[in-house]
């Protein structure tokens, strides 16, 4: 007899869990960018960001000898720092998500995967009855 014999079940039902939780988050982070790219400005994190980024924000200011200069965040710079910025997370998000989708698989294939010592049983057993 297995000592232990409740590890299976439990393997089982953390791995759906771990599949349930990153197929539920996946699918929430293709939801989030579908937002963004369609009406980008009902979107609660990019209505944050925008309120707190002025196109009239200096990005580079300072002095060369008495000479002050400053460059501004113009409108399409923005856009492409957002849109770099969506993609690089999304890539993060992604992968960490895929991750626990792939843990969570694994673990059930553990589960289903007897024990060595069984399978050398069964197979012993299954040529005894032959």
């Amino acid at each position: 007899m297995n000592n232990n014999s409740g590890l299976p079940p439990l393997l089982m039902i953390l791995g759906v869990m771990l599949v349930g939780a990153g197929g539920l988050l996946l699918g929430y982070v293709g939801l989030l960018v579908y937002q963004i790219i369609n009406p980008p400005e009902e979107v609660k994190i990019v209505q944050f960001i925008l309120s707190h980024i002025q196109i009239g924000d200096r990005a580079i200011y300072g002095s060369i000898g008495k000479e002050t200069f400053e460059v501004n965040v113009a409108a399409p710079v923005r856009t492409a720092l957002f849109l770099f910025l969506g993609v690089l997370i999304l890539g993060v998000l992604a992968k960490i998500l895929s991750t626990l989708i792939s843990s969570g698989l694994e673990m059930i294939r553990m589960a289903k995967t007897p024990p060595k010592e069984e399978l050398k049983q069964r197979i012993t057993e299954s040529l005894v009855r032959k």
